[in-house]
């Protein structure tokens, strides 16, 4: 099925924005746990 072009512009730039959101909150994650002292990590997994 195919939505109005705009729809579907609208839908794309969603997706991508999401996937920023995504990539930048998983580098966040990491900045964080490279941050933690090595016994705070073992608790965690």
């Amino acid at each position: 099925m195919k939505g109005s072009p705009i729809a579907e512009l609208i839908d794309e730039k969603h997706r991508v924005g999401e996937i920023v959101f995504l990539a930048e909150s998983m580098q966040e994650r990491s900045r964080r746990i490279s941050a933690m002292p090595t016994k705070q990590l073992d608790i965690e997994n």
